[in-house]
């Protein structure tokens, strides 16, 4: 997998016929620390670098389509089967600007008791600084955050697909194929770095600031591997060329996702002397 420096977000805004656009990507998103309502405190940072999933309901107590979605239990049934207490992918947070007593169905402007039926974390958004920081502009709004980057993507989804088919399996599809096509469209626009180039000792094997993971090659001109090595969360690889005869090669990069199966190849000239 990529790792970027930055954490990447989808912010999908829910409302009960439509998912709204997103603003322009990329933004960027700060790390944040918050104790939610039972007094456990809550690091955004410690969850993505663990190698997890967050997801993140930016709801209000005031919101009608916020209450219909909350109501559905869809995200409590998703965090309690892969959150913690399941499969252990994901992080699920409800972040409200609210009091507790609107939050606790209490008084005025609340729809009823945002506790019941919601075993992860609810945290209070004061001044919306996170539901502004994560670049969204109206509620509800749905944030995936993939787990080992830091920087947002802009994902389009079908909104009528998730709202026909509300349930755990369809959730976690969607959350799965986003970050997957974020990481996708990462590593497209990443560049094989090779330096010094041309080269006639040690050549270094970069993607920036992002991680290699995968098997990478070096092929000369008729296609003859002359040089592979597996790789995995290397920042920078070193690939000895003293050996080799003085022209023109490739080097040769596949990236290995999760399930080790190969996806996106990157591949740039490497010239020895």
């Amino acid at each position: 997998m990529l790792k970027r420096l930055h954490f990447t977000l989808l912010c999908i805004g829910i409302t009960l016929n439509t998912l709204a656009q997103t603003p322009s990507y990329p933004l960027a998103v700060s790390d944040f620390e918050k104790t939610d309502i039972n007094g456990n405190t809550h690091r955004l940072y410690e969850y993505l670098e663990a190698g997890k999933i967050v997801l993140i309901d930016h709801s209000g107590a005031w919101c009608s389509p916020c209450w219909a979605w909350h109501e559905t239990h869809l995200l409590n049934d998703f965090y309690n089967q892969y959150g913690p207490s399941g499969t252990d992918e994901v992080m699920v947070f409800l972040s409200m600007n609210n009091s507790l007593d609107q939050i606790n169905g209490i008084g005025s402007g609340t729809y009823g008791d945002w506790t019941e039926g919601t075993d992860y974390p609810i945290i209070v958004d004061d001044n919306d600084v996170i539901f502004e920081d994560f670049g969204c502009t109206f509620m509800p709004a749905f944030s995936v955050v993939c787990g080992d980057k830091k920087k947002h993507a802009d994902v389009l989804n079908d909104s009528q697909t998730l709202l026909n088919s509300q349930t755990v399996q369809t959730l976690y599809q969607l959350v799965m194929q986003a970050c997957e096509t974020a990481s996708q469209e990462e590593l497209e626009a990443a560049t094989l770095e090779v330096y010094p180039n041309p080269a006639t000792d040690i050549v270094h094997v970069s993607l920036g600031q992002n991680t290699l993971t995968g098997n990478l090659e070096v092929l000369d001109v008729s296609g003859k591997v002359v040089f592979s090595k597996t790789v995995a969360d290397q920042i920078d690889v070193e690939i000895p060329v003293q050996e080799l005869e003085q022209g023109m090669y490739y080097v040769h990069f596949s990236e290995t996702k999760s399930d080790g199966e190969a996806t996106s190849v990157l591949t740039t000239k490497l010239f020895v002397r």
